[in-house]
């Protein structure tokens, strides 16, 4: 009886263990990292922002939104926006797994900004002398305050001269929307309780790994031959029992994880991204699963063996040690 049920909780304990190594992947920025790129997540994204661009904005440069997309494109192109990415999960994953108790992040945007301005300066020049030339009667109302105007003044005029310099201001002004700097804000009490649990998650990783250690040596001890056996079984168990969750289990966490972020607001414009995005880290998770797996067969089988070929030669050592 009490062999049997310790056999349970090495099962379970054992089982744990894997989830508990496979979630630790997750603390690598370097793995989250390389998953948002096998998706390509900077292509994607940029794809998928227009609806994220305030109209507001677009009407004051006289821009379609395609160009707004190329000018953020050519002001942060992929290698910047992944050494962003590495920089925010390098700072942003210790915290949340709870290997550090506060968040160290700054991000430099004032080149970004710059060169942001640059490009929306010469785009908005391209669009002013697009623009049909003015009649007397649009004259009377002529305005480059807030927005581009709806017709370009004659070449020569004492207020053309001064054109350049007022769009530069405005491609300023638009641009001075976004921060010199980004770093790390404090996070929510809902956030800081959501880390919490993470964290606290992570440390019970630590301490199932402990348990399943000492339980295991100590179920040795007492069993000797015969617990090697029943362990080979149990290894060979757990094996066979994370291929079933990886057949089913993976998928429903992915299912389910969709469904919570499915319902928010914009999330649904960057949704089918973001359900890629999971996707791919699952599967790379899934993949690990795959592999201790196959690890706890081999063992379990290897185990096993020995532990019969043990069983096969005790007697003849008994009964060699009984004539002597």
């Amino acid at each position: 009886m009490i062999k049997s049920f310790s056999n349970f909780v090495i099962i379970l304990l054992l089982f744990l263990s894997s989830l508990g190594y496979v979630a630790f992947r997750l603390q690598d920025p370097h793995f989250v990292l390389q998953s948002a790129r096998s998706v390509n997540l900077y292509g994607r994204l940029a794809a998928n922002i227009e609806p994220l661009i305030g109209q507001d904005q677009l009407n004051s440069t006289g821009l379609k939104s395609s160009e707004v997309i190329d000018l953020l494109k050519s002001a942060v192109d992929a290698e910047q926006f992944y050494v962003l990415a590495s920089q925010a999960l390098e700072a942003y994953l210790p915290w949340l797994t709870g290997r550090d108790d506060s968040i160290s992040f700054s991000y430099d945007l004032t080149p970004t900004k710059q060169k942001l301005t640059d490009g929306l300066t010469a785009k908005m020049q391209s669009q002013y002398l697009g623009l049909p030339q003015c009649t007397p009667a649009q004259l009377r109302t002529w305005s480059f305050k807030d927005k581009l105007p709806s017709c370009r003044l004659a070449d020569g005029t004492i207020q053309a001269k001064n054109i350049e310099t007022q769009i530069a201001a405005l491609a300023s002004k638009t641009t001075d929307l976004l921060p010199d700097t980004l770093t790390a804000a404090q996070p929510s009490t809902k956030y800081i309780r959501i880390r919490d649990l993470i964290a606290r998650g992570f440390k019970d990783i630590y301490l199932v790994w402990g348990l399943t250690a000492l339980l295991i040596a100590i179920y040795l001890l007492i069993f000797r031959s015969s617990g090697l056996v029943s362990l080979a079984v149990s290894f060979l168990l757990v094996g066979l029992l994370e291929i079933g969750f990886s057949l089913i289990g993976w998928d429903w966490i992915t299912r389910t994880i969709s469904d919570s972020i499915g319902g928010r607001g914009d999330a649904k414009t960057l949704l089918p991204l973001t359900i890629d995005l999971i996707s791919v880290i699952i599967e790379a998770l899934k993949t690990t699963l795959g592999n201790i797996s196959i690890g706890f067969l081999l063992t379990g089988g290897i185990s096993l063996l020995l532990g019969i070929i043990g069983k096969i030669h005790q007697p003849k050592l008994i009964a060699k040690v009984t004539k002597i």
